[in-house]
């Protein structure tokens, strides 16, 4: 349906598809959130989390004071046998491939990459659903019956050591990072293994860079964190408008660079208990002294620039005449940002800005009440254990693929100097569910990307951002997979 489309297509499309989103199943669902879920939680769920905030201090039992963090645990690896980049048997391995969105990157994988061209495997921790997996991939294309298995705890340094040591590419897709991710990370930087991953985790990330950097550099590994819908949109797109900005107007200092986002999709089970984990399990502050995100690449030094966010909670954006919102991920979207200028330079004091749009009161009043009831759970553990397994989505399980193609993207961006000048614009188009089967896409062409890196000399180690780290070239490869860009 979507192949070879022109930007002009694909925008018509995603407009249709925010109309579409305007039915009576939506007015039906705000109209439940108004009459039912705000007095629930007015009356019920609010003095149950008050309840037990205060019932928490008496006690002193806050879990923040309890939690070890399993990257605190994390043992530092000796190099051993290491195998020269030439030699290894696998250009790349999917790791944690039997997940939601593990599963849609190793389908991506079947349909777009034969063995004969790229040796892939997928692996991850369990036998069974791995060879489940391959049965399914081999439906759809019979060439996979020689596709590789391989079996890795996400906390057994050994058996990762085994894949890491022999493949040129990691794409790992097993969340929480922070509890799943932090011996494969240390691992690919150790081995010189390029690497690219889904994590919308900012904490874990500010500590894998503080780690394991100088590790990375040495190695030549190149390490890529938030290469799906965490963050690449919005990253690829500030970079090519900062790049216009300067050629637009030479003499002008970038001062703010916005993304309004209109957008739909789903969620699954392990989003949910990743953004659970991640806000019930706070990362120590980094023993760097200062921000990772300003850290040099491979050097113990900060790169002095002042990022600022702006992110309204419920606002009116008078360029497009729509009411708008925080969008959950903002903040992440704005750390990636504040990375990348620190290694490409956009400006001194950059002021990010993002809002989700309201394509109307409907919406506005659904995705509220939603924020509602994710915050009272995420604060109340009892609400969480009790709510879980009866209103969300479960580990594994995630949107349906009708509800995954009737998903789109649609950034409208803008990048201003300090008295409010637009210097140039921008728009980033997705079609389809940007979370789920187009982050499939998108970390598996960075993983891609990083592959193609192989015949390059000198190549630059460290831990990087999509714009910092391929630029162009993951652009490059997204657009010739239907994802559409225009910058002026």
């Amino acid at each position: 349906m979507n192949k070879d489309l022109s930007f002009e297509d694909a925008e018509k499309l995603i407009n249709v598809k925010i109309r579409q989103s305007e039915n009576l199943q939506q007015k039906l669902r705000a109209l439940f959130c108004v009459l039912v879920f705000v007095p629930i939680f007015l009356f019920v769920l609010l003095p149950i989390v008050i309840i037990y905030k205060i019932y928490s201090l008496i006690t002193k039992k806050k879990k923040s004071t309890k939690k070890t963090q399993i990257t605190d645990q994390v043992p530092e690896i000796e190099l051993l046998d290491k195998k020269e980049t030439q030699n290894r048997k696998f250009d790349v391995v999917i790791y944690g491939a039997t997940g939601f969105t593990g599963t849609l990157a190793a389908k991506y994988f079947a349909e777009n990459y034969s063995l004969a061209n790229v040796k892939w495997a997928i692996a991850g921790r369990s036998t069974q659903k791995l060879a489940a997996l391959k049965e399914n991939l081999v439906s759809l294309n019979q060439d996979l019956k020689n596709l590789e298995i391989l079996v890795a705890e996400s906390q057994d340094v050994e058996q990762l050591r085994k894949i890491v040591n022999d493949t040129k590419v990691v794409i790992s897709l097993a969340g929480p990072f922070a509890k799943y991710g932090s011996i494969l990370v240390q691992l690919c930087a150790l081995y010189g293994t390029h690497y690219a991953d889904i994590t919308g985790e900012v904490s874990w990330v500010r500590q894998m860079i503080a780690k394991y950097d100088d590790k990375a550099v040495r190695s030549g590994a190149k390490i890529i964190n938030c290469s799906g819908a965490d963050c690449i949109p919005w990253d690829i797109l500030t970079m090519k408008m900062v790049e216009q900005a300067k050629k637009n107007f030479p003499q002008e200092e970038i001062k703010i660079v916005q993304h309004v986002d209109f957008m739909n999709g789903g969620v699954s089970g392990g989003t949910f208990t990743t953004l659970q984990y991640s806000l019930t399990n706070p990362i120590k502050t980094s023993s760097l002294g200062y921000d990772p995100l300003q850290k040099a690449i491979g050097e113990d030094k900060k790169i002095e620039k002042k990022h600022t966010s702006s992110f309204p909670f419920i606002g009116y954006e008078k360029k497009i005449r729509k009411f708008v919102g925080k969008f959950f991920n903002a903040q992440v979207n704005s750390a990636i940002i504040k990375r990348s200028n620190i290694l490409l330079n956009y400006s001194d004091k950059l002021v990010y800005k993002e809002s989700l749009v309201y394509n109307n009161l409907f919406d506005l009043i659904i995705n509220q009440a939603f924020a509602l009831l994710m915050g009272s759970m995420i604060m109340c553990k009892p609400l969480w254990d009790l709510l879980y397994p009866l209103v969300l989505p479960q580990t594994g399980q995630g949107p349906t693929d009708e509800q995954m193609n009737m998903g789109y993207m649609k950034l409208q961006s803008y990048v201003y100097n300090g008295k409010g000048q637009t210097l140039s614009k921008g728009q980033f188009l997705i079609t389809k569910d940007p979370g789920y089967i187009e982050t499939a896409k998108m970390v598996c062409e960075t993983g891609i990307a990083l592959l193609e890196l192989k015949d390059k000399k000198n190549i630059q180690g460290g831990f990087f951002t999509p714009a910092s780290g391929l630029g162009q070239q993951i652009l490059d490869r997204l657009i010739n997979k239907q994802m559409f860009i225009k910058v002026e």
